[in-house]
């Protein structure tokens, strides 16, 4: 994570200029990228955290992480307030407040985990050795097509939000709300995924066959469901929600999110279930399959789809993008839940234990039935 974290600071650092390829106003692209410049601060607190995180959900606890982020979500909201409008530090001011946050974050799981309360999450660490510089390329190859997933739907995403610079100020600043609410619902199903990936995992290593179709199929059903209640939830209070971040001065920006909102709203459905079909991959492993399904589709058929309702002959504005986007997500739904239906899932089952013996035999500590019982 930490050295992911340098590219990723690299580009943060280059963002205005990278941005003004993009964004036709000079002046968005570099407040902006001074947003992204102030949030390089708190890159190493975000990746120290979500690798302490995957530490207690290999073991099967995902309350604790939980717990803190529901503790820092309003110690963000503070920060960014104070800095951001008290402070009078505009976005930067905003970012700052994120970074704290984001730092603090991995502070608090540190002192959950070495606590006489998180001191059963010891039993699986077995120090700190040479053994940890050895056989990263099975793991790397993963990293590498879990993020490729990751980074071809949200570069499909971004490339259309930008399209909308060319079409007025006003279409850009109801994208932004738009995707913002979209965004935030996103996470749900996302957090989720992140949890079926897991379960599948531990059901695939212990060879639980009919177990770990069982749960896919149940998910399925739950995923589709937080779909539909976040797309609802967004169409029954889309004027509040707008008001949230639009007053009556923006009533045109205003007037054009809530033409919007109906197909938003109607996205939230396929936007959760590609999250469910996306986590059931990585649980098998095959995250390869997915990036591959996911950047063939979004490139040449979501993307271009979706700027031509957008922008070309039919002059969809708004609804085109997100219609468009939303129709490859679709197509891509399709595939995915076709490749899951014909998939040998024995094969991954004999896949895992051939990565067990490429790994060699590790020897038990002291307290791991207990530990194994947590999980469960």
């Amino acid at each position: 994570m930490s050295i992911a974290s340098i590219p990723i600071a690299a580009i943060w650092a280059a963002s205005p200029r990278i941005l003004m390829l993009f964004v036709k106003q000079e002046e968005l692209a570099i407040r902006a990228g001074t947003f992204l410049r102030v949030s390089i601060i708190g890159i190493p607190g975000y990746a120290s955290f979500e690798t302490l995180k995957r530490f207690l959900q290999a073991q099967g606890n995902f309350k604790v992480a939980m717990v803190i982020l529901v503790i820092c979500t309003p110690i963000n909201a503070l920060t960014s307030w104070l800095f951001a409008f008290q402070l009078n530090m505009g976005l930067a001011g905003a970012a700052l407040g994120v970074a704290i946050t984001n730092t603090l974050r991995p502070l608090l799981l540190i002192l959950y985990i070495v606590s006489p309360v998180g001191r059963w999450s010891h039993k699986c660490w077995g120090g700190l050795s040479r053994a940890a510089l050895r056989k990263w390329w099975p793991m790397v190859k993963l990293s590498i097509a879990g993020s490729a997933v990751n980074l071809a739907e949200w570069g499909a995403f971004q490339i259309v939000a930008f399209s909308t610079s060319h079409l007025s100020t006003t279409h850009l600043a109801a994208q932004s709300v738009l995707v913002t609410i979209s965004m935030v619902t996103w996470h749900i199903p996302f957090s989720m995924s992140v949890g079926i990936s897991t379960r599948i995992g531990h059901l695939i290593g212990a060879g639980a066959l009919r177990t770990a179709r069982r749960v896919s199929a149940l998910y399925s059903f739950v995923f589709t469901a937080v779909g539909c209640i976040d797309g609802l939830i967004i169409y029954t209070c889309r004027h509040g929600l707008l008001q949230f971040f639009l007053d009556d001065s923006n009533k045109d920006v205003l007037d054009l999110a809530e033409s919007t909102i109906l197909v938003v709203s109607l996205y939230q459905v396929i936007d959760a279930f590609i999250c469910f079909t996306n986590g059931t991959l990585r649980g098998l492993g095959r995250q390869a399959i997915a990036a591959c399904i996911v950047i063939v589709i979004n490139y040449s058929a979501a993307v271009p789809l979706a700027i031509f309702l957008e922008l070309g002959s039919p002059r969809l504005g708004l609804n085109g993008a997100w219609t468009g986007v939303g129709s490859g997500m679709v197509l891509i739904a399709l595939i995915e839940c076709s490749y899951l239906k014909m998939l040998n899932w024995q094969k991954c089952i004999d896949r895992v234990r051939r990565s067990a013996e490429y790994v060699g035999p590790q020897k038990d500590g002291p307290g791991v039935e207990n530990t194994e019982n947590h999980g469960r």
